[in-house]
């Protein structure tokens, strides 16, 4: 396994509450409360989201394939990729 002998369960548990936080949480809270909330926002947050996820896990120790330490020193980095996936929502969902 790619993640090493050190990963258990709750690691992977983890990951897959960030990536729906990160992709779906925004989109959810933003469509019944805010009117002016259309498709294009739901798909740019929705999939900035899941791509910066993707991303930012890479560069998790737990994920980091390269010799050298990992440049996240966070274990899962929801913090920096759910507001992503807000602001994209909000910035998709603006009128051009």
């Amino acid at each position: 396994m790619a993640t090493g002998d050190t990963t258990n369960i709750t690691y992977f548990m983890g990951v897959a509450f960030m990536v729906a936080g990160s992709a779906h949480l925004p989109s959810l809270l933003l469509s019944p409360n805010w009117r002016r909330f259309n498709n294009t926002g739901a798909v740019c947050g929705v999939l900035t989201g899941l791509i910066s996820t993707i991303v930012t896990l890479m560069f998790t120790e737990a994920l980091w394939l390269c010799s050298g330490p990992a440049p996240l020193t966070i274990q899962l980095p929801v913090v920096i990729t759910m507001p992503l996936g807000l602001a994209a929502c909000i910035v998709g969902s603006l009128p051009c």
